[in-house]
């Protein structure tokens, strides 16, 4: 959810094309999101009802929400979950990009995504506690190298590579014959040390997830594309 000319729009909106016969509709809210951060910010809640109207249209005119996905980064992360929350009937599935923590630090259900939002809603945390929320606030939340900073980002961008990162590791999920595979864990450290190595698998993103998993999943990636791994480096 920003321009439709964004990288997070056209790299998600291709890997659908590519594997599948889905109809892609692309919200460009560039002429509030290009606005200052503080300004947009307090437009989500009013984009996302907007949103939600256009689902309800779409269902009187026949689309079946148990085959809706609803896909936003950052800011658009909570538009995407808020959307299905006002809409009549719930998305089925609602993936939120590393959602946007400044000016939601207090923030509860029906002001940003959460779980509850839709039938099940997927969380992927690049930059948590930078520019992306912290908490884990869907069904399955995913923190890939951590969830903090990203492989191959620097740190002189103002967290800007690793919350974009987001979106390029969801897009390949979609494409990847490797997949990106979490392991249930309750933090970064003790996954490294291998102290959940016999917990639960989870692959992160991808067109249909397992809906019947949930917790805190961690895993590692490359430093450039392509940057799934599998569980090839599950300790």
């Amino acid at each position: 959810m920003n321009s439709k000319k964004s990288k997070a729009c056209t790299l998600v909106r291709e890997a659908f094309l590519r594997n599948g016969d889905y109809n892609v509709i692309v919200v460009d809210w560039s002429s509030i999101s290009k606005r200052p951060y503080l300004w947009a910010s307090k437009r989500v809640l009013m984009v996302a009802q907007y949103v939600s109207k256009m689902i309800d249209f779409l269902v009187s005119q026949g689309m079946r929400t148990s085959q809706l996905t609803i896909v936003g980064h950052s800011l658009g992360g909570h538009i995407a979950g808020l959307s299905s929350y006002y809409a009549k009937s719930k998305a089925h599935y609602v993936v939120a990009l590393d959602p946007a923590l400044p000016n939601f630090y207090s923030s509860g259900q029906g002001t940003r995504v959460s779980k509850g939002d839709a039938n099940y809603v997927q969380v992927i945390h690049t930059n948590a506690g930078g520019l992306g929320y912290k908490s884990s606030i869907g069904d399955a939340d995913y923190f890939p190298n951590g969830g903090t900073k990203q492989n191959g980002c620097i740190n002189v961008d103002g967290g800007a590579c690793s919350h974009s990162r987001s979106y390029f590791y969801y897009a390949e999920s979609i494409d990847s014959k490797v997949g990106f595979a979490g392991r249930n864990c309750d933090n970064y450290d003790n996954y490294l040390n291998g102290k959940c190595k016999t917990n639960l698998l989870s692959l992160m993103g991808g067109l249909l997830p397992k809906f019947n998993i949930k917790g805190n999943f961690y895993l590692k990636t490359t430093n450039k594309s392509p940057f799934a791994m599998g569980n090839l480096v599950d300790y």
